[in-house]
């Protein structure tokens, strides 16, 4: 890489970080005051607050099936994973701005599996999600 390759790359985030420290406090301030809630993780890294939900498996005693989402503007990413025996499935209720029910989507996870399933939304929200025997 030569030297004129270098100069657009270092110049660059050195302009960004010379905006963010000219707009001060007052900038920081106002976004903070907007930003979601976050949390940290345990190496440190903030991340939106996620909801988790788990239910008993029958078999074997003391497992869980368990799904974690966090629900963001134009889809949710549901990360599942279950420990049970036996297929489980979880449905998924939206609603729209106003409360009004938007219908609901349902997921079958094989037995012992680990994943995630994107399902996605316009101007809708994720009300609950539950644990139905079957789809």
């Amino acid at each position: 890489m030569g030297f004129k390759k270098l100069i657009p790359v270092v110049a660059v985030p050195g302009i960004a970080l010379a905006m963010a420290g000219a707009a001060g406090p007052a900038f920081a301030a106002a976004t903070s005051e907007n930003a979601p809630a976050k949390a940290a993780s345990a190496s440190g890294d903030a991340h939106i607050l996620q909801t988790k939900k788990s239910w008993k498996c029958s078999t074997p005693k003391g497992q869980k099936f368990n799904v974690n989402y966090s629900s963001g503007t134009n889809s949710t990413t549901f990360y599942f994973n279950n420990h049970c025996n036996q297929k489980r499935a979880f449905r998924v209720y939206l609603v729209d701005g106003v409360g009004a029910s938007m219908g609901s989507k349902c997921i079958s996870v094989n037995k012992h599996t680990k994943g995630k399933k994107k399902v996605w939304h316009i101007a809708e929200s994720v009300k609950k999600v539950t644990s139905p025997a079957h789809c």
